[in-house]
């Protein structure tokens, strides 16, 4: 446990309020170790249980705990004699892959008891009293800096139960830690309905520009063009002087074995997300195709080869295909007919290659990828624009809790 000087010294806290206590941890909770739950025991029903995993989520506001949240194993599972979290408990992650997650925890604010999974360390309240207080306390950076500095930059961090016994906690009179509460709720949830409002946005975004992509590779950009029928679902009408070919009529499919990938050409990005650097192989550049996506748009990238387990390197072997174009089609291909786990759709070598696309012309091609180019980079500039407003919202957010918690602002007009 830390000394009385480390505790008055208050290097993660600073100046503690009038009236505030500086209380050692194992005070006001008592520890134990989580059940050995792996992601293959997690069943539809049985008992309620947390992970880490859980816990490193995105879904994970910290100040709460939801049905999202919580995951099942079969009843017969669970330990005789486990501590099971209840009102007013937290659960924490034993590991993180980064420094930033250190710390990271669920609080229980239901009436419904859960049971703390695998890689997890549960804190029981000794007294029973609501914590939500120490919920906000806890995701701060100031607080979590007692357990950031007993750990060693590894791979994998790991949170025991010596890390979370040597911290201490600032504890407030009961009033004032009630008038925080009420304050940072109100402005947090304003917060999180100003975000979430902009992740709405951001989906639309998304969405658009993969409409958009799908449009000018099956429909070209010409709206008064003669159409005919693909023959191929996904595809639809294409113009009429298109041509449906298999992938592999111009593009050599490889197993994705140590590809030679380097220095940077433009910015490609994918059917998801941007990428912000793209290489070379040997002799030209090279799209990477995922074995393993989801069912709305395989996972693609430009360049840098990031596993030889999930992905093949696809060549243009042909002169009847731009690279580019390509690329856009891709993004499109219908993975569902692949899917034969619709959780986990894979495609493989031989369907990446037999699967059909519609060339146009090459001087067709390169006309559509220049619209596209411009269009989506327009798109992509608007989409990063949401969530530059997004990590302000964030850092604001982090800031009221930091204060808040720190006695640092006035929260009796809550």
């Amino acid at each position: 446990m830390r000394t009385k000087a480390e505790i008055g010294n208050n290097e993660w806290f600073g100046e503690v309020p009038d009236s505030w206590r500086m209380v050692p941890l194992p005070r006001l909770f008592m520890s134990s170790k989580g059940m050995t739950v792996t992601r293959a025991d997690l069943a539809d029903e049985g008992a309620p249980v947390v992970n880490y995993a859980q816990v490193h989520s995105k879904l994970n506001n910290r100040f709460g705990i939801h049905a999202e949240l919580i995951k099942h194993v079969p009843t017969g599972m669970v330990p005789k004699g486990l501590k099971y979290s209840e009102k007013g408990s937290f659960i924490f992650a034993c590991t993180s892959e980064d420094l930033a997650g250190c710390g990271d925890c669920i609080y229980n604010d239901s009436e419904q008891p859960v049971n703390p999974g695998g890689d997890t360390l549960l804190l029981s309240p000794v007294d029973g009293v609501e914590n939500k207080y120490l919920a906000y306390l806890f995701s701060t950076d100031m607080w979590r800096w007692q357990i950031r500095r007993d750990l060693v930059d590894v791979k994998v961090f790991h949170v025991n139960q010596g890390n979370l016994h040597e911290t201490y906690v600032t504890v407030p009179p009961y009033d004032v830690q009630r008038r925080i509460i009420s304050y940072l709720d109100e402005r947090c949830a304003a917060i999180d309905e100003d975000v979430a409002k902009r992740r709405e946005v951001i989906g639309k975004l998304k969405e658009y520009k993969r409409s958009l992509i799908a449009h000018a590779v099956t429909k070209g950009l010409d709206p008064d063009a003669e159409m005919r029928d693909s023959g191929v679902e996904w595809i639809g009408e294409v113009p009429a002087d298109w041509e449906i070919v298999p992938v592999k009529a111009d593009v050599a499919i490889g197993h994705g074995s140590d590809p030679v990938l380097s220095g940077d050409i433009p910015v490609w990005g994918s059917g998801n997300e941007p990428f912000k650097t793209c290489g070379e192989y040997k002799e030209g550049p090279v799209v990477l195709l995922g074995r393993k996506g989801t069912l709305d748009c395989p996972q693609l990238v430009v360049g840098r080869y990031w596993n030889v387990d999930t992905a093949f390197d696809a060549k243009i072997k042909s002169g009847n295909l731009d690279l580019k174009f390509f690329y856009y089609a891709a993004t499109c291909i219908d993975i569902k007919p692949y899917a034969t786990n619709t959780a986990k759709p894979s495609m493989t070598q031989f369907d990446w290659a037999n699967s059909k696309i519609a060339r146009p012309p090459l001087s067709e091609q390169r006309r559509i990828v220049s619209y596209l180019d411009e269009r989506c980079a327009d798109i992509d500039e608007a989409i990063s624009r949401q969530e530059q407003l997004i990590e302000k919202l964030g850092e604001y957010r982090r800031s009221i809790i930091h204060h808040a918690v720190a006695g640092k602002i006035d929260c009796s007009e809550a």
